[in-house]
């Protein structure tokens, strides 16, 4: 999953696309329960097509993660902060980028590790 403000060939806005097809997913997710709530679907205009979701499931199927988009933006940001020749934070206060104190994150997924998916974990 790409950040919202990666840049791809040319110059794309292939995060600002990635974003916006996670988005008409979600739309077509909520449009789905209120189908099988029996409630009324006044327009499914932004939904995501069923054929389009299975297309990019065949490119990568963790095109859109079960978890928050803030999770994914500090998991990337402690991934860039070690690759980038850093250790992994494990005190909060100590590493913060970007505004997001990397340290305190690092310590909130050890103590939740039982709670992430596999693919989290």
């Amino acid at each position: 999953m790409p950040p919202a403000t990666a840049v791809g060939e040319h110059g794309y806005p292939v995060g600002t696309w990635a974003k916006n097809l996670r988005f008409a997913a979600r739309i077509a997710d909520q449009i789905a329960q209120r189908r099988e709530a029996s409630l009324p679907v006044e327009t499914s205009a932004g939904a995501l097509p069923e054929a389009r979701r299975e297309v990019l499931e065949e490119i990568d199927p963790g095109w859109r993660p079960a978890w928050d988009a803030g999770w994914q933006r500090c998991f990337r940001l402690v991934q860039a902060h070690v690759q980038g020749g850093g250790t992994v934070p494990m005190a909060a206060g100590k590493v913060v980028v970007q505004g997001e104190d990397l340290g305190r994150w690092v310590s909130a997924q050890r103590h939740g590790w039982e709670q992430f998916v596999p693919a989290q974990q």
